[in-house]
């Protein structure tokens, strides 16, 4: 059951929440791999990934590519607003994931 003071605890922790957008998500990067590279910052609420284009995947995998799901764009929300800043300031112009070897 909903009470005031659950709502009102519920939107102060929604107030102090920061989202950072990420304009493009390495290829057969998964949210797990997102949340582990992210969560060395804060802690890390929720993560949403734009899934690629199925048409481009079946292009992909008909041309003898990798089958895995890739996605185009994401958001990632953390607890707290201030480290959500600070992760756009650090990591802004900054090649995310793993060198491939």
């Amino acid at each position: 059951e909903l009470t005031r003071r659950k709502l009102a605890a519920f939107q102060e922790e929604q107030r102090r929440c920061g989202v950072v957008y990420l304009s493009r998500v390495p290829p057969h990067v998964t949210p797990v791999q997102i949340r582990q590279l992210l969560a060395v910052y804060g802690k890390v609420k929720r993560i949403f990934l734009t899934p690629e284009d199925e048409t481009v995947r079946m292009r992909r995998k008909k041309a003898g590519g990798n089958k895995k799901q890739n996605y185009t764009e994401g958001w990632v929300e953390f607890a707290d607003k201030r480290i959500a800043k600070r992760v756009c300031h650090t990591l802004n112009n900054t090649p995310m994931g793993t060198p491939s070897t």
